[in-house]
């Protein structure tokens, strides 16, 4: 349904940019919403125009308790035995 970005911080090194923060992700159905951290690395290319060249999202770190494992459906893979 929606994103919401927060940015902490932007470091700057030399031709590089570093950009640190959140976003706060809202299920179209049911509401519910979830919050990510993430990192974008941005460099200047050839056309001046910057660009992404690094990016890592990931649910932060929690001791509550873990999510119940789905069950994943095996598959054999083309040419594995």
């Amino acid at each position: 349904k929606s994103v919401k970005f927060t940015n902490h911080q932007i470091d700057l090194n030399g031709p590089v940019a570093i950009a640190m923060g959140s976003y706060i992700f809202t299920c179209a159905t049911t509401g519910d919403e979830v919050r990510v951290e993430y990192t974008f690395g941005y460099k200047r290319c050839a056309d001046g125009k910057p660009r992404i060249f690094l990016h890592h999202s990931s649910v932060p770190f929690s001791t509550g308790a873990a999510a119940p494992a789905k069950e994943v459906k095996k598959v054999a893979l083309a040419g594995s035995k």
